[in-house]
């Protein structure tokens, strides 16, 4: 059974405290099986989020990150295309006036029902609030092997690819609470500035479904040494479906973000008129994830890993 395999049999779904902290065990039990150290450490107070860290990413020189909490299930699907930007605000301005107008109608209806205009009005805010929490604290997906189960079992596999005698140089974080605005990656960040400011940071999010894997750099790494050796390694290979794109150019709202040499990675088909996208997230269709995609991407990674190494990887 593969980790893919295993995560989407024993743990479906990774939204309340209780479907967490199983996950989290068994995670931290299969890096001390691989001979990894691990734990999970508790970021941002009151113990708010619990990453998974397995090695010690203080000491490494490039970090492998994806975020294992799943989404709510959403009205509307979680549309991401990001090199589309005008039409990636055009359709979250779509979504504004979808609850806009949802408002609308509940107001409306409470106005036909004899409420006079300020309980209309108070009943159509009532119904847009309740839309929007609806989105980030609504009922689970049960549905996400895109988003981000991928992600996840890509990071494990890497994991297991990987040999511990080069963990002094790698590591691994599995983030809490992406979805409720990358609150996990945020508080590591936060709390660990080395980390934040000094490593490179590789994070995988929604990388099982499409045929080019978008590897979005900001430009501080973009200036590092070992930028062009590692967009060789996986590019010299035109099958690979590999692109490497600059992140201030692109729209990818993700853990990578809190930190300075973040990298996102996604998986995206291509439109000819909208460019890459990816789609059906935070729905119930986001029900596939290609394991031979992420075979793929495993062994990519490993090529990048290599590269980075070569020679040093210093900003």
């Amino acid at each position: 059974m593969t980790i893919l395999e295993e995560m989407q049999a024993a743990f479906p779904v990774r939204k309340t405290r209780r479907q967490k902290e199983a996950f989290r065990q068994w995670a931290v039990a299969r890096a001390k099986r691989e001979g990894y150290s691990a734990s999970v450490e508790q970021n941002g107070g009151l113990g708010k989020s619990r990453n998974v860290v397995i090695g010690n990413p203080e000491e490494a020189e490039i970090i492998f990150t994806a975020h294992y909490d799943t989404p709510p299930r959403m009205l509307l699907p979680n549309l991401l295309l990001p090199r589309s930007i005008p039409l990636y605000l055009l359709y979250q301005l779509a979504v504004v006036a979808f609850f806009l107008a949802a408002a609308v109608a509940a107001g409306g209806a409470a106005a036909l029902l004899g409420a006079d205009g300020t309980l209309a009005f108070r009943l159509g805010w009532l119904a847009y609030c309740a839309l929007l929490l609806l989105m980030m604290f609504g009922p689970a997906n049960p549905h996400n092997a895109n988003d981000n189960t991928s992600g996840t079992a890509t990071v494990l596999a890497l994991m297991a690819a990987t040999s511990v005698k080069e963990c002094p140089r790698v590591a691994f974080i599995l983030f809490d609470n992406e979805e409720k605005g990358t609150l996990g990656s945020r508080a590591y960040a936060r709390e660990h500035p080395l980390v934040r400011d000094e490593c490179l940071v590789i994070n995988l999010d929604c990388v099982g479904v499409g045929e080019h894997l978008l590897f979005l750099a900001p430009e501080k790494v973009r200036q590092m040494p070992c930028y062009e050796r590692m967009e060789k390694a996986l590019t010299e290979d035109e099958a690979s479906g590999a692109v490497f794109l600059p992140l201030e150019e692109s729209r990818f709202p993700s853990d990578q973000r809190n930190f300075r040499l973040g990298v996102g990675v996604c998986a995206c088909r291509k439109g000819p008129r909208i460019g890459y996208y990816c789609t059906k997230i935070h729905t119930r269709h986001d029900i596939q994830c290609d394991q031979g995609s992420l075979v793929r991407l495993t062994g990519m990674l490993r090529r990048l890993m290599e590269a980075a190494g070569e020679g040093g990887q210093s900003a």
